[in-house]
């Protein structure tokens, strides 16, 4: 966890543990639950559920992606204000049904916070947001489709019909409202050992074997040796991303120097200083089964927190052949366009173009917005 998150971590953390601490004995204590009804002993369990299985959330899947921020801080607050208030209405259905309704309406805030400082960190993911956002949209209509039921209709009449309105518009919610918080913890981000060298090349080569790739192309192809030597002497940089089984499902190659070879070919469009702190993104490529699924994004994200002083630096092929995906996805992740370089012969092509951009580093990104 870095700094900019470690308070908030910190924070959420242990106030879910005095929110279920406080909301257990207001259930027991205050609102003295009788163990012998059925509806209440449910209920009470359904809302210890619900807490838990938010703080397991935010601790799995979300507590090392947030930023301290007071949007942050102050969306979380009223999260867990209003998780406290389901132990206050476990036995009053009306008011809970619509505590679920304002909850489902915070996780929508949340979520446009969220995406508002990945936007800012340059790592915003449209297609991915649109999404996220709608889901939470749709889990507000769930909700409140639980409550009209609850408050206008024969389902008012009856407390277990109230109760499986509740619990199973919970549920659904679950199955689907969910998934991105879930995904976004799918991979895991390492620097490449040993272990990994025969993936990584399996997944290089697979660009090269006459078949499309979606995600776009690659122009060199790596040997088991050149991935050894660059771990051994550290002359490149190799990370990794992987599944929850531990399999290799991309890699992002880093070089310290950006390339001599190219500097007289470059037609520049707006200056920026090589001299400065960088890393030049020598490839990143992507196992074919896992094309648009996040990962290029997510190699490019963790990369970036991982070196916050560093800028970046890219090329993109244009000619003969326009690499149009990998275009599109450096615009994405915050890359401008910065100089065209151009060559009669190159990596065997003729005429060769390609597209140098660049993003700055996540301090310098700051301090513009502070600015």
């Amino acid at each position: 966890m870095d700094k900019k998150n470690k308070f908030i971590g910190k924070f959420v953390n242990e106030m879910y543990a005095i929110l279920l601490g406080i909301g257990i004995s207001n259930i027991i204590f205050v609102q003295k639950i009788d163990l012998k009804n059925f509806n209440e002993t449910v209920m009470a369990l359904f809302v210890i559920s619900v807490a838990l299985i938010y703080w397991w959330d935010w601790s799995e899947h979300v507590e090392s992606d947030v930023k301290t921020t007071k949007r942050e801080f102050f969306i979380d607050f009223l999260i867990l204000l209003n998780l406290e208030m389901l132990f206050a209405y476990f036995n009053d259905l009306h008011s809970l049904a619509f505590a679920f309704i304002v909850l489902g309406i915070l996780d929508f805030f949340w979520v446009l916070n969220f995406q508002y400082e990945a936007k800012r960190a340059g790592t915003f993911q449209k297609n991915r947001a649109k999404v996220w956002l709608l889901e939470k949209v749709l889990v507000i209509l769930i909700y409140g489709f639980s409550w009209a039921l609850i408050q206008f209709t024969l389902v008012s009449n009856y407390t277990i019909l109230q109760m499986v309105c509740i619990i199973s518009s919970f549920i659904l919610v679950r199955n689907f409202g969910f998934n991105n918080v879930k995904d976004s913890r799918e991979y895991t981000f390492e620097k490449a050992t040993y272990y990994d060298i025969e993936e990584i090349v399996d997944i290089n080569n697979s660009y090269f074997n006459g078949r499309v790739i979606e995600g776009g192309f690659l122009l060199k192809k790596l040997v088991p040796n050149d991935v050894r030597q660059a771990i051994d002497y550290q002359e490149d940089l190799y990370f990794v991303a992987k599944d929850s089984n531990g399999k290799v499902i991309g890699y992002i190659e880093l070089k310290s120097q950006f390339p001599a070879e190219v500097m007289d070919g470059l037609e520049w469009e707006s200056p920026f200083d090589l001299q400065q702190e960088q890393f030049y993104i020598e490839q990143v490529a992507v196992h074919q089964e896992y094309q648009r699924k996040g990962v290029g994004s997510f190699l490019y994200d963790q990369t970036f927190r991982t070196f916050p002083e560093k800028n970046f630096s890219a090329f993109v092929v244009s000619q003969p052949i326009r690499n149009e995906s990998s275009i599109r996805f450096h615009q994405k992740m915050g890359f401008e366009q910065k100089a065209t370089f151009h060559s009669n012969q190159y990596a065997g092509m003729s005429p060769y173009e390609s597209i140098l951009f660049m993003k700055p580093s996540l301090i310098d990104e700051d301090r513009s917005i502070a600015i």
